[in-house]
């Protein structure tokens, strides 16, 4: 006895299970039996009787050299298996001569099971696609929730920004002082970034002198010598009139000049600093720098909020500086 199950998806026949003749039942027929072939040539073999059932979609009973001796004889019998009138396999079986013949009673029991088998492979079928839908469906919902979460953090960061910049705009629409003005940006600079050292760099061009208006160090406020504006480099790394942000935990090289000039200090490995210019027009007239010496590394995020404070610094600075010109 010879059966097989074969399953069809999208016109693709696969094999299922394959059971081929027992050798071991050789001996009950006579010699000239063949010996046992693997299940591709017996698949190769039975091709046309699978094609003939897919294309007629019933079942047949059929005998294969019906005048030969009984071990050349063969009677086949296929079935397929259709469900929602769709060709989901087919089941093959054949027996040879000296083991019997099948019947139409046989064909009828072997389309019950055919039946049976098309509703069970259906159902395999929609249990592992809605397992996969599922899966699927979980994977989007995780992906939505972070994205989503993300999100929210996003929004809960620029709130948190936006507090801190109507906080510091309505401290400075009143204050008309350069150096008070500097005195509270500087503490919230040192706050807000949790800094180790602040840096307030002003250029005075009238006397080509760059004073500090603010300056802390490792929680330490002093006022450094103001130093002639010709020996000033820091404004020369500033002319793309962008924010820096220079991170040596990264390896990184952090320019002499900054960690010198600005931060009045060597430069220091395993630092993060932020460094930005106080612009009026295009005309630079001064630079804010933070660093932070341990910790995590100052982020892209910390950029921009820092590039918003120096520009309001810029503002504020110009708007006290024209007030005391008009005076």
């Amino acid at each position: 006895l010879r059966a097989c199950l074969l399953c069809d998806s999208k016109g693709q026949r696969s094999a299922a299970a394959v059971r081929l003749l027992n050798p071991l039942l050789h001996g009950l027929a006579t010699a000239t039996l063949k010996p046992s072939i693997t299940p591709p040539e017996f698949l190769a073999e039975i091709e046309p009787w699978l094609a003939e059932a897919e294309s007629r979609q019933q079942a047949f009973v059929r005998s294969l050299n019906p005048d030969a001796s009984l071990p050349e004889q063969r009677s086949i019998l296929v079935a397929p298996l259709i469900s929602q009138e769709r060709l989901t396999g087919l089941l093959y079986c054949d027996v040879r001569g000296c083991f019997g013949c099948f019947e139409a009673e046989d064909m009828n029991l072997l389309g019950v099971l055919a039946n049976q088998a098309a509703v069970a492979l259906e159902n395999t079928e929609w249990s592992a696609t809605l397992e996969a839908r599922v899966a699927q469906r979980t994977v989007d919902l995780e992906m939505s929730t972070a994205a989503l979460k993300a999100s929210n953090q996003d929004l809960a960061q620029r709130n948190q920004e936006l507090t801190i910049i109507n906080r510091i705009q309505q401290a400075l629409s009143v204050q008309l002082d350069i150096q008070a003005i500097c005195d509270l940006i500087g503490e919230e600079l040192h706050v807000i970034f949790a800094a180790d050292t602040v840096s307030i760099a002003l250029h005075d061009a009238s006397h080509q002198l760059l004073h500090f208006p603010y300056f802390r160090s490792d929680g330490v406020r002093r006022t450094p010598s103001a130093r002639s504006i010709e020996a000033g480099q820091v404004a020369l790394l500033l002319q793309s009139y962008k924010p820096l942000r220079i991170d040596t935990t990264s390896g990184e090289a952090l320019p002499e000049t900054i960690a010198t000039e600005l931060f009045h200090q060597p430069a220091r490995a395993g630092c993060s600093m932020l460094v930005a210019p106080l612009l009026a027009g295009k005309e630079i007239n001064g630079s804010v720098g933070v660093q932070r010496n341990t910790g995590h590394p100052y982020t892209d995020s910390d950029l921009h909020l820092f590039q918003t404070l120096t520009a309001i610094l810029s503002v504020m600075v110009e708007r006290a500086r024209f007030y005391i010109e008009s005076e």
